[in-house]
């Protein structure tokens, strides 16, 4: 039996791995809406253990313990300081949350700073009383050591409490987990008055599921909305914990813990946020969608959905990330995977993913910050590189450093190296062999490749009317010069390059382009794409030989200039774009044990631009064989499939920010090179301030720092943001709004006129004008909501709980090679400037 460790787990608890060979039939099941049986608020703990710095935690520590109670004595009125250990903040954290009450009322945060956080208790501070704190601490579950002291827990835990400069004797104690096991076994507990004021909540729902048909299997999730975080536990197992800011929103309900045709019970335990700690509705949900038994059972599913990336049952969907992750190109370095992809206009430049298994992506950094000095066109000043900028990058590892090669296409051949993919990037111009940058443009998909012998070439495309081929390159050892390029004979345009100042022809087909090149088993392998019928015909080709230039035909070796002949290999032939048999562009890597995957975009005309699908590669006569159910060197796309490498929970590259850090995460993509001047994080800590300046009456696309996350598309896609808005002036707009690579946009907005402020909704030079916002309202809740239709609907609140529909579904639309992105705005073409804070950007989507 193999296990796995599922989405939301943060118990340690391995469950048990389903069949890769279950029955996949199509069967009816409905969505059970549960109803509460029992809302209740956690009594406080009777046994508490007295906990002195540096002594060691019970038995079990935090591993296995979802929240932990801390109690001592302050002085009341008084200012409560309480230490975190590690380096995050207690409140407002990845890691970690504390709640703090007084005679039952929960004291608000009164600040924080990178060490502490501090609460005002209630009371006279001249009266020399005391009062009993008790404060809640949170565990995400990231943590699985045991018997550590005290202060070398990373984030987790509190390392002292101070009031008057005294510190404070705290005892702690566990009662949460054996609760959720009690209640989620279905004994019974006495109902408790409800307190708004409670630290802890408690929510208990019973439910049948049918007995399954004979020879036939198929999944329940646990859908769920609601406030507050904590954790939900089934027929005595904590299956995992609940976050009301996501981004999961289903959690799979193993079988093995599963009474079919008996009682089911559910608790769930949620700590509060600011919106309380209630659940709006439970439901059980069947994952009926099922094919017919047969090992590739997984693959059942046909088409792209709004079901993407980490299922949480131990397989994934295509893609695996439903955003415009385009002309993608993955690495491995030991046991940890890189991707980086176009972003064009977008800066920084060539961000870059990282991830354990292929199919959980998270952003770590971005390879090009100078866009700036590489050409004006990139500057806030200037905005003129939509449809150009960065295409089709590369990534390789070669003798400890990490190589980004990117051909700017309007600008030049690019290079960045780093000693660590998370940065800092030094990055610059290749040089000709007379040492000047190649500074040329309408070339294209670079990529690198180091031989045995330490000798280094470059494959890079030029499209032309009559001469789009792919050319090799002679290149330095250390990657920063091509040895037969020459910088004025490679700019010009419509024209046949020449050994030995334009490389050598490699693919003289039309339309060659997504070039890879790669060494497996002796061979030597070029792979391109073709886009028109000029060539071989539109489709995937791959050459091999022996020789890395070929073969003449005497049998020796081709070389520069003198190119031999190759084997070549259709991995497609295209016949029709509506029926591509699997993912074009791309880029192969492997696995330590000894696997091949191809990770390639996969283009269907969605809003979410051309996302990254991932399929296995088989080897059969040393080509490589792209898909499924595999048939005269024919594969097959498949639409789910168990993950590449099990074990890692899901996360996504894009998601939600509360702008509580002084450097921005790079999740965030700026609208072309902002203007440092014009946006910061430090001015009013918590929040991201954004000046306006004008656009010279030319609108949304010239709008400077106008930052945004990609649309990832899902069956449920909501973002929503706070503006603070007392600081904006007359003239100004901001708000939030999608758009693509510079053709397409919507947004909706408040603008200040005549001292008054009003909503407006604008598309694509179109604007509506619409109420005008009561007088006083100094901050605005907007809110756009999108589902597979690639629709989205605009909405705003005065008061972030009722919300209102304003503008009519807005068709987002991918164009110039962009999909829909979203983001938060301001400009003024008055010139009198004005600001606007942003308090968070919160991003959920529910795409299992």
């Amino acid at each position: 039996m193999v296990y796995y460790l599922p989405a939301g787990s943060s118990c340690g608890e391995w469950w048990p791995k389903q069949p890769e060979t279950v029955a996949r039939l199509e069967v009816k099941a409905d969505t059970l809406r549960l109803q509460p049986h029992l809302r209740m608020t956690d009594s406080l703990p009777v046994r508490w253990t007295k906990l002195k710095k540096g002594e060691h935690l019970d038995e079990d520590g935090i591993y296995g313990r979802h929240f932990v109670y801390y109690r001592t004595q302050a002085l009341e009125g008084g200012v409560l300081e309480i230490g975190r250990i590690g380096d995050k903040l207690i409140n407002g954290s990845d890691a970690d949350e504390v709640l703090v009450s007084v005679h039952g009322e929960r004291i608000p945060l009164l600040k924080e700073d990178v060490h502490s956080a501090f609460y005002q208790l209630p009371g006279d501070a001249k009266s020399g009383n005391t009062v009993e704190v008790l404060m809640l601490f949170e565990s995400k579950g990231l943590h699985h050591h045991t018997k550590r002291i005290v202060e070398d827990y990373w984030g987790i835990g509190i390392d002292y409490a101070r009031c008057a400069g005294k510190d404070l004797k705290l005892e702690y104690a566990y009662t949460e987990k054996a609760k959720g096991i009690e209640l989620s076994e279905g004994k019974d507990a006495i109902l408790t008055e409800r307190t708004e004021a409670s630290l802890l909540t408690w929510h208990t729902y019973s439910f049948v599921l049918p007995r399954q048909p004979e020879g036939i299997w198929f999944p329940y999730h646990l859908r769920l909305e609601h406030s507050g975080n904590g954790f939900i536990y089934l027929n005595g197992h904590c299956i995992g914990r609940c976050w009301q800011k996501g981004p999961q929103y289903e959690y799979y309900l193993p079988e093995c813990w599963l009474n079919f045709g008996g009682e089911n019970h559910l608790a769930v335990s949620l700590r509060p946020t600011a919106d309380g700690a209630e659940i709006w509705k439970a439901e059980i949900v069947p994952v009926t969608r099922v094919a017919e038994k047969r090992k590739s059972d997984f693959q059942a599913i046909e088409q792209q959905t709004g079901q993407w990336g980490d299922q949480g049952d131990g397989t994934y969907r295509n893609p695996v990330i439903a955003a415009d992750y385009c002309d993608p190109d993955p690495l491995r370095v030991g046991e940890d995977y890189y991707l980086v992809f176009s972003t064009f206009e977008s800066f920084p430049g060539v961000s870059i993913l990282h991830s354990k298994d292929l199919v959980n992506w998270t952003t770590i950094g971005a390879a090009l910050t100078d866009l700036a000095v590489v050409d004006s066109a990139y500057t806030a000043k200037r905005m003129e590189r939509y449809n150009g900028g960065v295409y089709a990058p590369t990534i390789s590892y070669h003798d400890g450093k990490y190589y980004i090669y990117v051909n700017l296409y309007t600008d030049g051949f690019y290079v960045a190296t780093a000693d660590n993919p998370k940065g800092p990037w030094k990055s610059g111009f290749v040089k000709d062999k007379q040492g000047r940058p190649l500074r040329v443009t309408r070339w294209s998909d670079p990529c690198p490749f180091w031989d045995e012998d330490g000798k280094a070439y470059l494959v890079a495309s030029h499209p032309g009317r009559e001469y789009w081929y792919s050319y090799l390159f002679q290149m330095s050892e250390d990657g920063t010069t091509l040895l037969d390029a020459d910088s004025a004979h490679m700019d010009r345009k419509n024209f046949l390059y020449q050994y030995p100042d334009g490389g050598t022809v490699i693919s003289p087909y039309h339309s060659s382009e997504g070039n890879r090149i790669f060494k497996r088993n002796g061979y030597y392998y070029l792979q391109h794409i073709e886009f028109t019928h000029q060539g071989q015909g539109e489709g995937t080709y791959i050459f091999r030989s022996r020789h890395l230039y070929g073969t003449l035909p005497d049998g020796t070796p081709g070389r520069p200039g003198k190119p031999g002949k190759y084997e070549v290999f259709a991995v497609e032939k295209v016949t029709s774009r509506d029926s591509l048999r699997v993912p074009g562009q791309g880029g192969y890597v492997d696995t330590p044990d000894g696997r091949w995957f191809w990770m390639g975009q996969f283009t269907r005309d969605y809003a979410c631009g051309r996302p990254p699908h991932l399929l296995p590669v088989t080897w059969v006569d040393d080509w490589p064989v792209i898909g499924v159910d595999i048939k005269d060197k024919e594969g097959q796309m498949a639409w789910r499939l168990p993950k590449p490498i099990q074990g890692y929970a899901p996360v996504l590259p894009q998601g939600s920010d509360d702008f509580g850090k002084p450097t921005l995460h790079p999740q965030w993509m700026w609208n072309h090179v902002p203007d440092s001047s014009k946006w910061s994080l430090t001015e009013r800590p918590g929040y991201l301030r954004l000046y306006a300046s004008p656009t010279n009456g030319k609108g949304f696309f010239k709008a400077p720092n106008t930052l945004s996350q990609r649309y990832m598309r899902s069956d449920s896609a909501v973002v929503t943001i706070r503006l603070e808005i007392a600081g904006m002036r007359n003239g100004q707009k901001a708000g939030l709004a999608h758009f693509n690579g510079g053709k397409n946009y919507a947004f909706l907005a408040v603008a200040k006129q005549d001292d008054a402020f009003r909503m407006e909704f604008e598309t694509d030079g179109r604007n509506t004008a619409g109420i005008a916002l009561p007088p006083g309202q100094s901050d605005l809740f907007l809110r756009t909501s999108m589902g597979v239709a690639d629709k989205a609907v605009f909405e705003y609140s005065f008061d972030g709980i009722t919300y209102h529909e304003w503008g009519g579904p807005y068709p987002m639309k991918a164009a110039n090679f962009r999909g829909d992105m979203m983001g938060v705005f301001t400009y003024n073409d008055s010139g009198r400037g004005g600001r606007v804070d942003v308090d968070w950007f919160h991003y959920r989507v529910s795409n299992r």
